[in-house]
C-alpha cells in the first residue's frame, strides 16, 4: 500500500485508528501480509500496459 494512502484522512481519527487496528490484527493472525511503499521511493509500473488495462477493467466491472 502506498504510504500516502495511510496518511490520507478518511473519517474521524477513531475510524482511522480502528481501521489500522484491524489491519494490525489481521497481520498478527498471519491472515494478510501488509507492506507499505514509502512515498519517496520510485517503483515501476507493470511492463505490459495491456495487462494493466485488463486488471483495471476487471476491477471496474466488480
Amino acid at each position: 500500500m502506498d504510504e500516502v494512502v495511510l496518511r490520507r484522512r478518511f473519517g474521524t481519527p477513531k475510524i482511522m485508528r480502528d481501521q489500522l487496528h484491524h489491519i494490525a490484527k489481521l497481520v498478527d493472525e498471519d491472515r494478510i501480509k501488509f507492506q507499505v511503499i514509502p512515498q519517496d521511493v520510485w517503483y515501476p509500473i507493470p511492463d505490459c500496459p495491456d495487462r494493466f488495462a485488463s486488471w483495471r477493467s476487471r476491477i471496474a466491472h466488480h
